[in-house]
């Protein structure tokens, strides 16, 4: 009979370790990282690592006291719209007033957001009226948009793009669609000058499909948004060597000294990969890659097609 055959098949039939709080934490970050979510029991049955799920309960005296120890939220089987409601009211009481989309944006809560957007759009008011409580008392008409689109653009010295928008204000963007009908006819309308940053609003998405495809093409080992403690979620990461890769169209303007803030806890060096602009922000544990390194790095492995990609992105046509 083989003991270790049937121990692999039942896991909590394995040998119990010895676990300390800190080996505890250490390994299910890392888990964590390499699922890319928070874990559930199933996980943890399916990447044989019970023995780990069972040390949680031991110390914590449930799983979900554990996560909530790790500042992190359980897993919602899925979000509809009770569950985002039943959110919005818990994030009310924990803060003592209605939150605002910006508040949502500021305290990390991504997933909240993501359901949001998915079940209501950008009319968050409605998700307001639903919980019980009254709408922030912010009126948005098209001078209002233009006012702050143009102060956002002195700001951050570009015309905003719709991910500048999602992360600083929700509530513009919203206002920007439902008045204008998108961000790109609002800064039209606002004759706001653009510059090579702004080729259309999504060009970010190709440039960070991009780059996920270069990072795990030199880097194999690389876990693609994990979830941090803080609920930060980065572009990419490589575990061995806690190195966070971050994927920015304008590297130009301090507007990234929020994303070193939110990754230094976790991370040994953090790497911004970027297609315009030059590095303003001088930091020992940054660093900022360009597109000439990133060419040298797909030259010296022989990819081609990554190469065309690149030369396409360079002159803002979408691939």
């Amino acid at each position: 009979m083989n003991i270790q055959k049937i121990r692999e098949d039942f896991p909590i039939l394995q040998k119990q370790r010895k676990w300390s709080r800190e080996k505890i934490q250490t390994e299910f970050y890392s888990f964590r990282n390499f699922l890319g979510k928070t874990p559930k029991e199933k996980d943890f049955k399916k990447h044989k690592k019970y023995g780990l799920y069972k040390a949680l309960i031991r110390n914590f005296g449930s799983y979900t006291k554990s996560l909530h120890h790790f500042k992190m939220e359980p897993n919602l089987k899925s979000w509809n719209r009770s569950n985002i409601i039943r959110e919005f009211k818990k994030v009310a009481r924990e803060l003592g007033h209605v939150p605002t989309y910006r508040e949502l944006v500021k305290l990390k809560r991504l997933d909240l957001i993501s359901a949001i957007e998915r079940h209501y759009g950008y009319k968050y008011n409605i998700v307001v009226k639903k919980s019980g409580f009254k709408p922030n008392n912010i009126r948005w008409d098209k001078t209002r948009i233009k006012l702050e689109l143009t102060k956002l653009s002195k700001r951050i010295g570009r015309t905003p793009t719709e991910r500048d928008l999602k992360r600083n204000k929700c509530d513009l963007l919203g206002a920007a669609t439902r008045h204008f009908g998108s961000l790109n006819d609002a800064v039209k309308h606002c004759k706001l000058k653009t510059n090579k940053s702004f080729v259309e609003d999504d060009l970010w998405k190709y440039w960070e499909r991009f780059v996920l495809k270069t990072a795990k093409l030199i880097h194999p080992g690389v876990v693609y948004h994990p979830r941090l403690p803080n609920k930060s979620i980065p572009d990419a990461m490589i575990e061995p060597n806690r190195t966070i890769i971050e994927a920015k169209l304008n590297i130009s303007g301090d507007f990234i000294l929020q994303d070193i803030e939110d990754y230094r806890p976790f991370a040994d060096k953090i790497e911004f990969w970027y297609l315009y602009g030059k590095p303003t922000v001088k930091n020992k544990m940054v660093k900022f890659v360009s597109p000439e390194q990133i060419e040298e790095m797909l030259r010296a492995n022989g990819n081609e097609e990554l190469l065309e990609d690149l030369d396409l992105l360079k002159r803002g046509i979408k691939c």
